[in-house]
């Protein structure tokens, strides 16, 4: 026989739960419906109030920095970041803030920092003026914006939502990327996936805190058959799990990107759509891994080559994978640079 507390919790426990159905199947009245929505409409003007507040503070930012020139952004120290960026999280302008601590994170000594620079500068600025001019855009890419600054969808409203975009396909798991964000205290994880019928390309997104760990647990080098519901966009890339997953054998991709020029086309087609469309991902056919210099390249077919991303740190992995050879690589488009992310060894995907 179980313990009397056992039994009281038990008992409190079925009696929650059972309150929650009656609570969650009874009929909602007229007046509290309106209620419902008189509240939400006051939390989204506070919140348009509070972003509108972050994006005034941007531009005076791109005002000072435009004054002073780029070379002023060196001698930043880190109390003036977290001061700038606490004011955007204050706004609820979490994207705002992360380009500023993409912007704080350069290696103001490298050779091309000022790219990266004018990079995230550009993003705000563009931003700022989509935000401020959003009512004269259409409604996905205003989620583009929205999203894009820092607004986020609840699992349960993408699903719902009549117009979301849902592909069932057998999705390959082709990469997984985490990312430690220490002043949120999370952990990012980026799972790139590629659907084998659709020829679609998909990234779910999951974050783990102290106190809540990771809930989707798919494996890189495994195939799922399953729906993925996307987010509104009008790119749309971000999804979410609808349903059940079966898991599948993980075989070669159906389709390779021959060459850059096919490549950038795509990128371009997409970026004519959305602007803020920042990155990529491609399956590359027959690349070689060249140095030049202080830095790596990849060759394509026609001997057109894109840089290797300064944050790619497995090159030397992936120029003994290949064998010095051409090879079928999957990589990451970002900043008009690659970011290799896993490699065909053979019959064999290798994740980098």
């Amino acid at each position: 026989e179980a313990p009397e507390w056992v039994t009281e919790w038990i008992k409190k426990r079925n009696e929650k739960a059972i309150n929650a159905t009656i609570k969650e199947n009874e009929p909602i009245s007229a007046e509290k419906t309106e209620k419902q929505n008189k509240d939400k409409e006051k939390r989204a003007a506070q919140r348009n109030s509070k972003v509108a507040n972050g994006i005034a503070e941007v531009d005076l930012l791109l005002r000072d920095w435009a004054r002073a020139g780029l070379l002023s952004l060196q001698n930043k120290g880190l109390s003036y970041w977290e001061e700038k960026v606490a004011r955007l999280v204050d706004a609820q302008a979490n994207g705002l803030a992360n380009i500023l601590m993409a912007l704080r994170d350069i290696n103001y000594a490298a050779a091309d920092w000022q790219r990266q620079c004018l990079y995230y500068i550009n993003r705000l600025h563009l931003l700022s003026n989509a935000y401020r001019n959003i009512d004269h855009l259409s409604p996905l890419l205003q989620q583009d914006v929205r999203q894009s600054i820092g607004w986020t969808l609840k699992k349960e409203e993408v699903l719902s939502a009549p117009d979301t975009l849902q592909v069932t396909d057998t999705w390959l798991v082709a990469a997984k990327v985490m990312e430690e964000v220490p002043e949120q205290k999370l952990t990012a994880q980026y799972l790139w996936l590629y659907g084998q019928n659709s020829q679609k390309y998909a990234l779910l997104l999951d974050f783990a805190t102290p106190y809540s760990p990771l809930t989707i647990l798919f494996m890189p080098q495994t195939a799922q058959k399953m729906t993925l519901a996307f987010y509104p966009s009008t790119t749309p890339l971000r999804a979410l799990v609808n349903g059940n997953a079966e898991r599948q054998v993980f075989e070669r991709p159906t389709y390779f990107y021959e060459n850059f020029m096919a490549m950038g086309d795509y990128f371009s087609q997409q970026l004519q759509q959305n602007p803020f469309f920042d990155k990529a991902p491609f399956w590359l056919s027959q690349v070689s891994l060249v140095p030049h210099q202080d830095k790596w390249f990849l060759f394509d077919q026609n001997g057109l080559y894109i840089a290797i991303h300064s944050q790619f740190g497995a090159v030397y992995q992936l120029l003994a994978l290949s064998g010095a050879m051409p090879c079928d690589v999957f990589v990451l488009y970002y900043q008009q640079q690659l970011i290799p992310l896993g490699i065909w060894a053979g019959e064999e995907y290798v994740t980098l």
